[in-house]
């Protein structure tokens, strides 16, 4: 859209904002809006959160359910979702899927419907530290897998899924906040949402391979030199990700090169039953190293 600036005064130029959006965001007289410049963009924007959007999903018989029937709307950040079924026993599936969403409760139950709400937002202003949290949780995922299978520890396991679920919750919220209010950096905004999402799949690799060892009760040197790689790979990828640098950059690549020929040579000694431990571990090698393609030198 166009519009024309009227200069008011000496100095001063002002330009119309859409009566639309105003209203959308409930803007009024004496309300502050964020200015950016953007090369020859200036990007205007408001804090404000569109509250009372809903949707309404009819849901299949609980046979074909899926968490992502809800776990979507969330995502994109409606705060209501009313939800309809002929089978009742699609409300237990419910129940076991509203723990991955965060600051949502059931607030209204019928015999063939219910209705989740968001009943907090105060969690929305924890976006950062949720976002630094999800890369400190993979970290503690991976040291207490090493500590496992050096201990021999297996029964410790189960603490390692319960971790992947948390990652699941968070990036889950972290998307919905990043769709909900957007990003005065469009570039910025895309990116972190890609690597939450890689976070997710990184941290799904981690509980194939806990399978994996919890199935075979792995703990050959094998194993663990391959962990110990994946390890140490991922701990200087959180470096460079929060403290990025033209040279830390190029030494990641560098170290990637090596890693993934030390992986290939381990892959060919692995015993048969730790082969998809090892090929787990290589492909969460690959996806951390396809999330640094992101990582820009400040």
């Amino acid at each position: 859209m166009k519009r024309k600036i009227i200069k008011l005064g000496k100095s001063t130029y002002v330009v119309s904002l859409p009566s639309a959006w105003f209203r959308k965001y409930a803007l009024q007289q004496g309300s502050y809006l964020e200015l950016e410049e953007q090369g020859n963009s200036l990007m205007v924007s408001t804090e404000s959160i569109v509250k009372g959007k809903s949707i309404s999903i009819t849901l299949p018989k609980v046979e074909l359910f899926l968490k992502r029937h809800i776990t979507t709307p969330y995502r994109f950040g409606y705060d209501q979702i009313e939800l309809t079924y002929k089978d009742p026993a699609c409300f237990k599936k419910i129940q076991k899927a509203i723990p991955l969403l965060v600051g949502f409760e059931i607030v209204e139950q019928g015999e063939k419907h219910c209705v989740l709400r968001n009943i907090s937002t105060s969690f929305e202003d924890e976006f950062e530290n949720i976002f630094n949290r999800l890369f400190l949780i993979i970290k503690y995922e991976l040291e207490v897998l090493k500590e496992v299978v050096d201990s021999k520890e297996f029964e410790r396991l189960e603490y390692v899924r319960e971790l992947d679920f948390n990652i699941d919750k968070l990036g889950i919220f972290c998307e919905r906040v990043i769709n909900k209010r957007g990003s005065n950096n469009f570039t910025e905004n895309a990116f972190s949402y890609i690597t939450i999402w890689s976070l997710e799949q990184i941290s799904d690799d981690i509980k194939r391979i806990t399978s994996q060892i919890q199935e075979h009760k792995l703990s050959s040197q094998t194993i663990q030199l391959a962990l110990n790689i994946l390890f140490d790979f991922y701990s200087q990828f959180t470096l460079l990700y929060k403290k990025p640098s033209l040279e830390g950059i190029v030494e990641f690549r560098n170290v990637q090169l090596v890693i993934v020929e030390k992986l290939n040579k381990l892959l060919l000694k692995a015993k048969s039953n730790e082969l998809q431990s090892v090929a787990f571990i290589m492909q969460a090698v690959e996806k951390i190293n396809n999330i640094s393609f992101s990582i820009q030198p400040k």
